[in-house]
């Protein structure tokens, strides 16, 4: 009797400490919440704390991951909340060099670059010419 208590307790223990997921950070928490505005085959791109960045459509979020269809890889990839730095929506153009999306952010910071750099080169011209 006694042997059969102290199994079921041991047994009982070990199904409690399965059952309790550990705590994310706050700052992945921050990323499960901002996961949990995307809607299911939304285009996203994730920027990773150490490693690439994952471009693809949104599939699914569990508690401690979330899953996306990489465009550049073509297949599921799993990330843990722990491990991403950024979500953004869509995902920028294609690079034929690397043959990877590159960050819709810094698509749009290099375009107005160039065409705050064209304008400059426009006014520069026609101030010469005078």
């Amino acid at each position: 009797m006694k042997r059969s208590l102290t199994a079921a307790l041991l047994i009982l223990t070990s199904l409690l400490c399965q059952a309790q997921p550990t705590p994310l950070s706050s700052h992945a928490a921050k990323i499960k919440t901002r996961v949990a505005q995307v809607a299911p085959a939304d285009d996203i791109t994730v920027i990773m704390l150490h490693g690439p960045s994952y471009h693809g459509s949104f599939r699914s979020a569990e508690d401690t991951t979330f899953s996306l269809e990489d465009v550049d890889e073509k297949r599921l990839v799993i990330l843990r909340y722990e491990d991403v730095k950024k979500v953004q929506n869509g995902y920028g153009g294609y690079n034929s060099i690397t043959r990877r999306h590159v960050n819709p952010v810094r698509n749009r910071v290099l375009g107005v670059l160039i065409l705050t750099a064209l304008i400059v080169i426009v006014v520069v011209a026609v101030s010469n010419d005078k």
